[in-house]
């Protein structure tokens, strides 16, 4: 159960946190906190209740993951405000980009396996398929917190990507990556707004 959990969070995350943010536009920061809080924190309650069937530091590592992930899903929507992009359109815009981000492996498989037709050396189907199984939260749970390898499962062996080498992603540096990005975003954000106050009569 706590791996099912864990492997659906992410979109669950992602899209909760675009609505929540959609939803909350305008609104005093304290109903924006709480709204955003309360989503994230009721995901990551129900997966820490499941983890003690299996494992607590899977959850932290987890916890880490999804707080990274919702931190860049944030910093899209105040961007988006900030640019007065209307709230369901920003909304839209980033429910596709989790499920691009999380799904990466299933679009972009395809793509990469035919492209490795024309790379003898095998070096850019490396770093393709490296950089796309480090994209996905989904597939970075997979190999850093369960010791799972997707791509050599069964639901995934039709996209063929198994028969090459590629980095297995850790959780860190993922993470990282993301609450990174969020907090660009959200500088950004900030500065359109006060770009838009100054130019204002």
């Amino acid at each position: 159960m706590f791996r099912l959990l864990a492997s659906s969070s992410p979109l669950v995350v992602g899209l909760g946190l675009a609505w929540a943010m959609a939803q909350t536009e305008g609104k005093p920061l304290r109903t924006r906190l709480r709204a955003v809080l309360g989503g994230w924190g009721g995901t990551l309650g129900i997966l820490l209740s499941a983890s003690f069937s299996e494992s607590v530091v899977a959850w932290v590592k987890i916890a880490a993951i999804l707080s990274a992930f919702g931190g860049f899903v944030v910093g899209l929507s105040l961007l988006g405000e900030s640019l007065r992009v209307p709230r369901e359109v920003t909304q839209v815009l980033s429910g596709i980009l989790v499920v691009a981000l999380v799904g990466s492996v299933f679009w972009l498989g395809p793509l990469i396996r035919e492209a490795a037709d024309t790379d003898p050396g095998g070096k850019a189907t490396y770093r393709r398929i490296s950089m796309t199984v480090a994209a996905s939260p989904y597939m970075v749970m997979g190999y850093s917190v369960f010791a799972h390898d997707p791509l050599h499962s069964t639901d995934l062996y039709a996209l063929g990507l198994h028969d090459y080498l590629y980095e297995k992603p850790g959780w860190i540096g993922p993470s990282g990556a993301y609450a990174a990005l969020g907090l660009l975003l959200g500088l950004l954000s900030r500065g359109a707004v006060e770009l838009r106050k100054r130019g204002s009569p």
